[in-house]
């Protein structure tokens, strides 16, 4: 008997763009100067691992190249996030003292 169960190749091109454009989105956002563009990369990479999860899920597809790309997707925007407070708090604080 075979038992083999067919995967598909579903949700993985845009796994692997999501992969990509997530460790993209993480190196840049410790660039302070461009924190601002990395968190737009790494709202792109959460919604192509978005999508290629789900549409891995449904196809019965392997689903870790959309899972890691959210991951690093989130961990960029929380970066860069957190860099974007932190320099718009400095700008404002200099207004304010002046």
């Amino acid at each position: 008997m075979n038992n083999e169960i067919d995967s598909s190749n579903a949700g993985q091109s845009k796994g692997i763009a999501s992969l990509i454009i997530g460790i993209g989105a993480v190196i840049i956002s410790f660039i302070p100067c461009f924190s601002l563009l990395s968190l737009f990369f790494g709202l792109f990479a959460l919604i192509l691992g978005y999508l290629g999860l789900s549409e891995a899920k449904k196809n019965n597809a392997p689903t870790s190249m959309p899972t890691a790309g959210l991951i690093l997707g989130g961990i960029a925007v929380l970066i860069s996030g957190l860099f974007v407070l932190v320099f718009a708090g400095i700008i404002g604080s200099l207004f304010l003292w002046s």
